[in-house]
């Protein structure tokens, strides 16, 4: 049943480009500025890296959500 298949999805909020030295540096606990990213910036992608649909993060039932707000246009996955 294709209903009961397993998918791979990646949300991603934003890429970030480290040198290896600044990678290296990161601690538990730092914190890492993300300029120009909010919680409508968030992007749900297969295992190779297409945009399989657009969401925003928030809660459900005190837990972590997205709420799926665009899909993909059909051939953009």
């Amino acid at each position: 049943n294709i209903l009961q298949a397993e998918a791979a999805l990646d949300a991603v909020l934003t890429r970030l480009r480290l040198t290896l030295r600044e990678a290296e540096m990161l601690e538990v606990g730092q914190l890492v500025p993300l300029p120009g990213v909010t919680v409508g910036s968030l992007r749900l992608e297969g295992p190779d890296g297409g945009l399989v649909a657009q969401g925003r993060l928030g809660q459900s039932a005190g837990m972590r959500a997205v709420r799926i707000e665009g899909a993909a246009a059909p051939g953009m996955i």
